[in-house]
């Protein structure tokens, strides 16, 4: 599963998922710790 890091999880459906939501892949998948420098 996902959570426990035996999937991942692709770009075109990390797309659909967000979709779904009404939203953009980045603001339901990325991690809000990173800082613009630690994304490079």
């Amino acid at each position: 599963m996902i959570e426990n890091g035996k999937r991942r999880l692709t770009y075109d459906l990390a797309v659909k998922i967000a979709q779904v939501f009404n939203a953009h892949p980045d603001d339901i998948f990325l991690d809000s710790k990173l800082t613009v420098g630690e994304q490079k």
